[in-house]
């Protein structure tokens, strides 16, 4: 169930900037750190967007899975996307669609924070 979430596609909308959700986007949600973050957030009742690559070959998808069933679990607050932080037009739909208040950007591999051009969205 959690795998038909996290790897559906973002339905194209129209959005008006007014009607977008305060929200804090974290990036490498799937990670010990991002898993633990997103929790405390949302238990202070703060809306949070997460985004990861959940099969990435470096890690076991399995404990990724595990880790964001648990954060998902009753928790209505949490969004997750499957995807790389380095898609710009995935990234740039996002910023569209929430008011990102605060960024967390926890990627795993350092390939990530060199070479990723997404940054300038932040």
């Amino acid at each position: 169930e959690l795998l038909q979430v996290i790897q559906g596609e973002l339905a194209p909308i129209s959005y008006n900037k007014l009607d977008r959700l305060d929200s804090i986007l974290v990036v490498g949600i799937s990670s010990v750190i991002g898993s633990h973050l997103a929790s405390k957030l949302s238990a202070e009742g703060k809306r949070i967007v997460g985004v990861d690559v959940i099969f990435d070959g470096y890690h076991e998808g399995r404990l990724k899975i595990a880790r964001l069933e648990n954060l998902l679990k009753d928790n209505a607050l949490v969004t997750v996307l499957q995807g790389d932080a380095c898609t710009y037009s995935l990234m740039e739909d996002l910023w569209a669609r929430y008011n990102f208040t605060q960024v967390f950007f926890l990627p795993r591999k350092l390939r990530t924070i060199s070479f990723c051009n997404c940054l300038s969205l932040y």
